[in-house]
């Protein structure tokens, strides 16, 4: 179905202006068969990887993050271990590929970020761009805040007395106690979560925010900073720094998997997570719970991935690039339940616990299972030193890629005033986002980091990539889309992408939307309820990037109503109609 036919010039633009404000079209651009495709080259003034490798990496970096570490194995374990892995690879290939597939065709299709991206497919719904450009900018405010735990406890590690060992710490309450073989059955608090306390310095709720927590303000002030000069020149200096950052987790997970499984227990925490429980299948909330990993896991509807490619010739083959980045992002994240649950066994066989009592999914794993576990090394700095830097790593990569989009969008946008002040405009942008993000480095910041957590990024990215899914197959066409991708790259591809474009992934996006909305519980901190304003708060942090798409909608309704926008069509002889339709060069759009 092709709503051009009703309503041509508002759904597709494929048109360009000239120099003197006349319309002109856009040729099709012959694809050079003999370029080498691992040399990205200047085209349209945009600026290009400089290698094939950079777009890769930066790719795996942005999407492998803190989810594959602490959420993913959690979720494995909690939906039947080794059965969970059915659901979740059905869904990986049915819904989780193509659509990562169909965002990294769009991006590099429209050599372009997502709002123009988006304008050029379907300029009636062109608040899809603005929609991923908000989500991205709300998940900045505080997903740098992990990173500023992290650069903390990375920062106390390297002492000589760690402050999450033992229980002579000033900050110490009196119920520590330390797990050893004669007091397994001891209630009280661990050292780990004393020293997670003190630094957080919990108020009793969102109410309460108190006042700014010295050392994690300077750590996130600290994060920023690294944020800024991993982007502040463009993709030329982003590309030369995914190299640590894409690749330095890896290593790392691999000294920590094999430190792992040699330790007692070990094998009792893999047993865990890997033996099936084959009848948590007949329940739906596993299948539900696959599904989002999946798509979370991609981290798709966020224009990340979309503009990244956005940076690589027009001939490159993104196939084979969209199969190597969402392959290894998944195997990363189940080779991670291994490093994990081999530690989990560990601690759970030193504490006298079942492992369901220390998994846990979320910071919790992060800041206080894990330096638990590591405490109990030979040497534990050199094990809490390994990796907090990965977690530092794992976080970066995942943070420049939403700032770049950010700043992406307003250089496009304005390109004639603002691509000679980039550096400027960065910097503009992290200052903001850094001062936005000191809600959550108060005392009570850990409710409004929460709040964020939860809204920002749930229901607001199922809205936007079923949207995507629907301009594509069902406005632009699927038919004609897949065209536009052969010549990209060379050769048809498969009617399968277009069956799972069309029908089988809008209906996984929306069956999860729906199922999200019925299951709906009120937020929690842990035993903390928040109070109904706070709850609202949420849902307009969650409403704020999704009503970017109706109203935008509206607005040009509006116009074309009011006769702004007056559609001019001039077939002749073309025989492909929809590259010669013309619109005003005063159309919103524009």
């Amino acid at each position: 179905m092709h709503c051009m036919k009703s309503f041509p010039v508002y759904f597709t633009d494929m048109t360009t202006t000239t120099e003197d404000n006349t319309l002109e079209e856009k040729p099709e651009q012959p694809v050079d068969k003999q370029e080498n495709p691992d040399v990205q080259v200047e085209e349209q003034g945009r600026d290009r990887w400089s290698r094939k490798i950079e777009f890769l990496f930066a790719c795996i970096g942005f999407c492998v993050g803190y989810g594959n570490m602490w959420r993913f194995p959690y979720m494995c374990f909690k939906n039947g271990g080794g059965a969970f892995l059915i659901p979740y690879l059905l869904f990986l290939t049915f819904g989780g590929i193509p659509i990562f597939f169909l965002e990294q065709c769009v991006g590099q299709f429209t050599q372009a970020e997502p709002v123009h991206a988006w304008n050029k497919l379907c300029p009636l719904l062109r608040g899809i761009g603005f929609a991923s450009i908000a989500v991205s900018f709300l998940v900045s405010v505080y997903y740098n805040v992990i990173m500023a735990w992290s650069l903390y406890y990375f920062y106390q590690a390297f002492k000589k007395d760690i402050p999450w060992v033992g229980c002579h710490h000033p900050w110490n309450t009196p119920d520590c106690y330390v797990y050893n073989a004669s007091n397994q059955n001891a209630s009280g608090v661990s050292p780990v979560e004393n020293t997670l306390e003190e630094v957080l310095r919990i108020t009793s709720g969102i109410d309460e925010p108190g006042p700014l927590n010295g050392p994690i303000t300077i750590s996130l002030l600290v994060a920023w900073i690294l944020v800024y000069f991993c982007i502040w020149k463009g993709v030329r200096t982003t590309g030369k720094v995914v190299y640590v950052t894409a690749t330095a987790p890896y290593f790392i997970l691999v000294i920590l998997f094999f430190r792992g499984i040699t330790l007692p227990g070990a094998k009792d925490g893999l047993i865990f997570y890997l033996v099936p429980s084959w009848e948590r299948l007949g329940d739906p909330k596993v299948w539900i719970d696959a599904a989002a990993q999946v798509l979370y896991s991609l981290t798709m509807g966020m224009g990340v991935n979309l503009t990244f490619a956005s940076y690589n010739n027009k001939n490159n083959n993104i196939l084979k690039d969209a199969l190597i980045i969402s392959v290894t992002n998944c195997a990363t994240s189940v080779f991670a339940g291994f490093a994990i649950f081999s530690i989990l066994g560990f601690i759970a066989g030193q504490q006298g616990k079942s492992i369901e009592d220390v998994a846990s999914q979320g910071p919790g794993l992060a800041f206080i299972a894990y330096p638990a576990a590591l405490a109990e090394l030979p040497v534990p700095q050199a094990w809490a030193v390994l990796f907090f830097f990965m977690l530092i790593m794992l976080g970066l990569d995942s943070q420049f890629g939403q700032v770049e989009i950010v700043a992406a969008c307003l250089i496009e946008h304005y390109p004639r005033q603002l691509s000679r002040y980039r550096e400027l405009v960065v910097l503009v942008i992290c200052v903001l986002l850094f001062l936005m993000g000191l809600s959550c480095v108060t005392n009570g910041g850990i409710y409004v980091f929460n709040l964020f957590d939860s809204f920002s990024a749930g229901l607001s990215l199922l809205f936007i990539v079923f949207l995507e899914l629907i301009v594509v197959a069902w406005i632009y066409g699927a038919d004609r889309f897949s065209k536009d991708v052969e010549d990209m790259i060379g050769y048809p591809i498969s009617k399968w992408w277009l069956i799972c474009w069309k029908y089988i992934s809008p209906l996984m996006v929306l069956g999860i939307l729906l199922f999200s909305l019925i299951k709906y519980t009120r937020i929690t901190y842990e035993d903390y309820v928040y109070p109904p304003w706070g709850e609202a708060l949420g849902w307009l942090i969650t409403v704020a990037s999704m009503l970017c798409v109706p109203l935008l909608v509206i607005k040009t309704i509006v116009d074309i109503i009011g006769g702004k926008m007056m559609a001019e069509t001039n077939h002749g002889n073309c025989t492909r109609p929809y590259l010669c339709q013309k619109i005003p060069v005063n159309a919103p759009w524009n």
